[in-house]
């Protein structure tokens, strides 16, 4: 499908499958930074924080 403007061709085709395919690289970084998120280390709040000497 597509639309002729000012003597240029526009692909509608090609735009929604451009389209689709950001939507799935999109997801596909986003559950990887929020498994990545998982492994981040975590400080023990039940230990308190050692305190600096000077």
């Amino acid at each position: 499908m597509a639309a002729t403007f000012a003597k240029s061709t526009f692909m509608w085709g090609d735009l929604i499958a451009n389209i689709i395919d950001f939507l799935i690289v999109a997801f596909i970084v986003f559950l990887a930074y929020k498994q990545l998120s998982r492994f981040k280390l975590v400080e023990d709040k039940s230990k308190p924080a050692p305190a600096d000497k000077k």
